[in-house]
């Protein structure tokens, strides 16, 4: 007569559970530790390269997730030269000046080229994950203060993952 699992076989399985339990709640801690680091402002080597698009917007208002991506707007930064471009189209280019403040960074581009030369617009920009976050203010206008982008922003935003 077969007298099923042992009590070693059950005190073993319970262990096994409560080992697993442990190390997700260890792991849980951990990625929120990493989480909550103290973000590192971005420099201008930080950008250097082409970067895409991923979500824009205007006024606190966002633009739908597709059109982004059917818009296939970039930026390239090369040196403290900028490039953006719509599709394979350059649109605006510009000299690029970084500076720190805080945890994030100033962004303030002059452009140099077509009906917005000698125009400047002043923006803050931040790390969000493995992509950057970009406010700016219209040329002539402020810069924006703070971050998040909201429905209460009176500026440009965008959201750009490198390629």
């Amino acid at each position: 007569m077969d007298e099923g699992p042992s009590i070693v076989s059950y005190v073993m399985g319970a262990a096994f559970c409560a080992l697993l339990i442990y190390w997700q709640v260890i792991r849980g801690k951990a990625k929120k530790a990493t989480a909550n680091r103290e973000p590192r402002a971005i420099t201008l080597a930080d950008l250097h390269g082409k970067w895409r698009v991923v979500s824009f917007g205007q006024n606190g208002g966002k633009a739908p997730f597709f059109i982004a991506r059917r818009m296939k707007a970039r930026l390239v930064v090369e040196g403290d030269r900028f490039t953006k471009f719509m599709g394979d189209r350059p649109f605006a280019a510009g000299r690029l000046v970084i500076s720190t403040d805080g945890n994030h960074s100033t962004f303030d581009e002059y452009v140099d080229t077509a009906d917005a030369s000698d125009s400047v617009s002043l923006g803050i920009i931040r790390w969000v994950g493995d992509k950057i976050e970009h406010l700016q203010g219209k040329a002539g206008e402020d810069r924006p203060t703070r971050f998040p982008y909201s429905s209460d922003s009176k500026c440009g935003y965008a959201l750009m993952k490198r390629e």
